[in-house]
């Protein structure tokens, strides 16, 4: 959970992040007394496919075990949305996409997914730089 607060020690914003960079649930916005002014829905950005979804790919490609709350590797998991005009994006079909990196060394393994946010499709599997794509994979 991260926390925001404004110089008179009142709390400004509290968002909860999952994999450093990707808010969920809901965030809150305070004024200056700390009185609550609006909430945001962070998992409408999701489409159908949020956070939990994509903690339950990570334990079935055993990147994540679920039991010990270890990481197989380094791992990086970020959302992108079709209108920010991101190139990764547009290379598969602008869509709301997931992209989840995996890094694991030694030796050094690379694996990188991009998933549909809407449908869950694996759209494209990385694999030490060959590229498989994947068809009708969903979780």
């Amino acid at each position: 959970m991260y926390k925001e607060f404004y110089p008179n020690g009142k709390i400004k914003r509290k968002t909860l992040y999952f994999a450093n960079s990707n808010a969920f649930g809901i965030t809150q916005k305070f004024d200056k007394n700390g009185k609550i002014i609006r909430e945001i829905n962070e998992d409408k950005k999701y489409n159908n496919i949020n956070y939990k979804d994509i903690i339950a790919f990570l334990i079935k490609e055993k990147l994540y075990n679920d039991h010990t709350k270890e990481i197989n590797g380094e791992l990086s998991i970020t959302f992108i949305e079709k209108e920010k005009n991101d190139s990764t994006s547009k290379l598969l079909g602008n869509k709301n996409i997931w992209i989840i990196k995996n890094f694991i060394s030694p030796p050094v393994f690379e694996n990188i997914y991009a998933i549909d946010a809407q449908t869950g499709e694996v759209l494209s599997h990385l694999y030490k730089g060959k590229e498989m794509i994947q068809n009708n994979k969903n979780f």
